[in-house]
């Protein structure tokens, strides 16, 4: 497996997620993270996808680049941690909704009804 590649999750949501959710899903992510390659996770609330507006807005993300600042604040619950403590435009999550789309109008059967 090439040692660049890693596993991009999208996860459609109903509600936004609490901090204490966030850093339970986070440190959940860091313990399989990188076994076999990285994880790159971010979520979104239904309501910001349908009717769909760009960037996409993300509840939750979760990448390499920020484990160190997820495990700063599951230690320091008061540390700052911009992807916990907010949500954000994120234009990976624009490029992540069109290729679901282009996914799903190719290969339907496997996709469940919203």
């Amino acid at each position: 497996m090439p040692r660049s590649s890693d596993i991009d999750l999208l996860v459609v949501g109903k509600d936004s997620l609490d901090i204490s959710t966030k850093l339970a899903i986070a440190k959940n992510i860091i313990e399989i993270d990188g076994k076999p390659c990285p994880l790159e996770m971010s979520a979104v609330r239904l309501s910001d996808v349908k009717p769909w507006e760009t960037p996409g807005n993300c509840v939750f993300h979760y990448s390499e680049f920020w484990k160190d600042k997820y495990l700063e604040k599951l230690s320091n619950p008061d540390a700052e941690c911009y992807v916990v403590d907010n949500e954000f435009p994120d234009e990976d999550v624009t490029s992540y909704i069109k290729s679901a789309r282009v996914l799903k109008n190719t290969y339907k059967e496997h996709f469940f009804k919203i």
